[in-house]
């Protein structure tokens, strides 16, 4: 049984989803580029909701008006009782624009696609009512 998941979208606006599907000898791989804005204070971490999935990889761009910094994943933390992924880095990120590439891998065979399957099966993601947005599929 899972515990109560936690509001996620306080903490990181999603602007949009992209998201890229490979199939390999019946394991299912993805790519997701998520494009938001972090709020609230400095932190070293940005959560995503996620179920039955595997994060192999994450690249977090912040970008400001000097340009852009790319944040190293210190470690990558999946929390099954919350259904959360946890990407640290090492130093703190400050609110504004970010994009992340998020590599990950389906742990068990990832549903058929329909609107009444959560997105967090699909791929990490912040689905919480409110707050969904549409994502493409490339």
């Amino acid at each position: 049984m899972t515990k109560k998941a936690r509001k996620l979208s306080s903490k990181f606006i999603v602007e949009s989803y992209e998201l890229k599907t490979v199939e390999v000898d019946g394991k299912t791989t993805g790519q997701i580029k998520i494009i938001g804005k972090k709020t609230g204070p400095p932190s070293k971490r940005l959560v995503f909701h996620q179920k039955g999935l595997k994060v192999t990889a994450a690249k977090i761009l912040y970008k400001n008006k000097k340009g852009q910094i790319e944040y190293e994943p210190a470690r990558i933390n999946h929390h099954r009782g919350f259904e959360e992924v946890r990407i640290h880095t090492a130093s703190p990120m400050y609110g504004g624009e970010y994009e992340l590439v998020i590599d990950f891998t389906h742990l068990a065979r990832p549903p058929k696609k329909s609107k009444d399957i959560p997105l967090r099966q699909l791929f990490p993601s912040i689905d919480e009512p409110d707050v969904l947005t549409d994502f493409d599929v490339i």
